[in-house]
């Protein structure tokens, strides 16, 4: 009986062993797969360069669902060179590495950077676009994108001081129609010309160096 109890002590151990060491080598994969990501995204998610957006402070199921959208094709996947880091120059694309990460390293992603403040961008911008671009939120947008659309809690992304230069390039993909969009949102974006998109970029461009909601 003596003999049973400590063979089960040692599984014990081991498994304990086994658990602890799991858990490191999550931590570390972790930490790998923010470096990867801060390398275009910037540090925690402020990005530096208007080729890509700032992830940080943005809700955990809207990085969830923007992963299961490249993984599904349903928002273009231009190749971009990484920007810093042991891959500095390489290109590569969102569907790609979607396609390499399991759901639950998507969510310790989601959470991490859900968990960092939002930084607004410091850029130019034409104030009378602005002016109104403001209108045509307010007319247009101001009902799923609260507040200028700074409320991360409304699962819609940040648009008060994103990058203006990502934020064109997304317009365009919707006008293209090679980024999928609601109905409702369809039928918004459809009312827009060229200069009411350029009004509203520069108008949540507009918004530098406030507190996220």
């Amino acid at each position: 009986m003596k003999q049973g109890v400590n063979v089960l002590s040692r599984m014990a151990a081991c498994m304990g062993l086994i658990f602890v060491l799991s858990a490191e080598l999550s931590a570390a994969d972790l930490n790998a797969q923010i470096s990867s990501c801060n390398a275009c995204h910037g540090e925690v998610g402020v990005s530096k360069s208007d080729a890509f957006p700032s992830i940080a402070g943005l809700s955990s199921p809207y990085i969830i669902d923007s992963f299961a959208a490249y993984k599904d094709k349903a928002r273009p996947c231009e190749k971009k060179a990484y920007l810093t880091g042991p891959r500095q120059g390489e290109k590569d694309d969102m569907c790609r590495l979607s396609d390499t990460l399991s759901p639950q390293q998507v969510k310790l992603l989601a959470d991490y950077y859900a968990g960092q403040p939002f930084v607004q961008a410091t850029q130019p911008f034409d104030p009378q676009l602005a002016k109104r671009g403001a209108s045509l939120h307010q007319s247009q947008c101001a009902k799923c994108h609260e507040a200028a659309g700074s409320i991360a809690d409304d699962d819609s992304g940040i648009l008060a001081g994103q990058w203006m230069g990502y934020m064109q390039e997304q317009f365009d993909a919707y006008a293209s129609g090679k980024r999928a969009m609601p109905e409702k949102m369809k039928q918004k974006m459809d009312k827009l010309t060229a200069e009411d998109s350029k009004a509203l970029i520069h108008y949540y461009g507009s918004f530098q160096g406030q507190p996220s909601e």
